[in-house]
């Protein structure tokens, strides 16, 4: 394909402060983990096609977005080129995250801040630091320690 695609990716936290993320199955990046997303369909908004991504990957559907950056996501050795736009995701039912789409994902999980997989997509990392350089990530402390 050599054309540019329009993507959505969505940055979710639970209540604990944890990240959620889906581990890839299918180019581009096979075996990195990154952020619930997709591309953009035909006579969609980029707001309904990341509350539409997110309900398909997770099964939430009660997500609402808002809108933090953006960046260009080009792998020309996967033939691929997305402008990749990025949401601050919120859901009141993160207990409830399921992989709806196993075809897709590997596995799915939760993770603190500070004990991020190593292997994070290109696209997760942008935006996960747009994320962070928009105030948005939150800090949760404890007694005994703060984490992120």
């Amino acid at each position: 394909m050599n054309s540019v695609r329009v993507g959505v990716g969505g940055v979710l936290q639970d209540n604990k402060g944890r990240l959620f993320l889906l581990k890839r199955k299918k180019a581009p990046e096979v075996g990195c983990w990154s952020i619930p997303g997709g591309a953009v369909e035909y006579g969609e908004t980029v707001e309904e096609a990341i509350i539409r991504e997110f309900g398909e990957e997770t099964g939430l559907a009660d997500c609402t977005a808002r809108f933090i950056g953006y960046t260009d996501y080009i792998l020309l050795s996967e033939n691929a080129h997305w402008c990749s736009l990025f949401f601050a995701m919120h859901s009141c039912n993160t207990e409830w995250v399921v992989n709806r789409e196993p075809d897709k994902h590997e596995k799915i999980g939760w993770f603190a801040w500070d004990d991020l997989p190593e292997n994070l997509s290109q696209n997760t990392q942008r935006a996960l630091n747009i994320y962070i350089e928009n105030g948005t990530k939150k800090i949760v402390r404890d007694s005994k320690r703060s984490s992120f």
